[in-house]
């Protein structure tokens, strides 16, 4: 049994003494040493900003193509003459067992 002072609680930590003075501080700082974003990380930002300034309905259709989009670039179906259009046909993927 551990012997605790008579108020019957375990002692409490001590606070830091940080750097900084508020939260505000802590996270700016925070921010400012993240590493810096790449291409990608600066392209879906962009994609993002665009995709803010739209209705719902807008949003949801580019979304969807940007996944079909990113779907044949993963699946190796996506080259300099790719067209999305309405007639399209989904790609016929072969699926490697």
């Amino acid at each position: 049994m551990t012997n605790f002072p008579q108020n019957n609680h375990p002692p409490f930590k001590r606070r830091r003494n940080l750097p900084y003075k508020s939260e505000d501080q802590w996270y700016l700082k925070k921010e400012t040493s993240s590493p810096t974003p790449d291409g990608q990380e600066v392209f879906g930002r962009y994609v993002a900003s665009k995709l803010r300034q739209m209705d719902k309905s807008s949003q949801m259709l580019s979304e969807r193509l940007i996944s079909e989009v990113l779907f044949r670039g993963q699946m190796g179906l996506l080259t300099r003459n790719t067209c999305l259009g309405e007639d399209d046909p989904p790609p016929t993927v072969k699926v490697e067992e």
